[in-house]
């Protein structure tokens, strides 16, 4: 429920399954429902990962992370929109930055390890 619950194993394993980018939406900056700060954690975990996919050769907007509320149903569908746009424009995850799948393969997988490490 949490958007501090994301770790980025689970980022990894999305692109390694296949897609071509992955959104987090969180509650607003101070504001957090749990009183955690998860939020915080959150961005701080995104912001390695965008780090991380341009280690890889990958484009670093194929990760993206909102803060936002229930009750703001426009703008999810604008971030929404405007993310699958991105999306379309980088063109499928590796192919569109012109990396074979394997290579592509062997690469998330090698991130994998060193995750518990970052």
């Amino acid at each position: 429920m949490c958007s501090g619950r994301v770790d980025l194993s689970f980022v990894l394993r999305a692109f390694r399954n296949g897609m071509d980018g992955v959104f987090v939406g969180g509650c607003h900056f101070n504001e957090c429902h749990y009183l955690t700060d998860g939020n915080f954690h959150a961005l701080q975990t995104i912001l390695m990962g965008k780090k991380l996919l341009a280690h890889l050769g990958l484009s670093p907007e194929r990760l993206r992370i909102e803060p936002m509320s229930a009750g703001e149903g426009l703008r999810f569908a604008e971030i929404m929109n405007d993310f699958a746009g991105t999306l379309k424009d980088l063109g499928p995850v590796g192919l569109g930055e012109g990396m074979e799948r394997d290579v592509l393969e062997r690469k998330l997988a090698a991130a994998a390890q060193l995750v518990p490490y970052l």
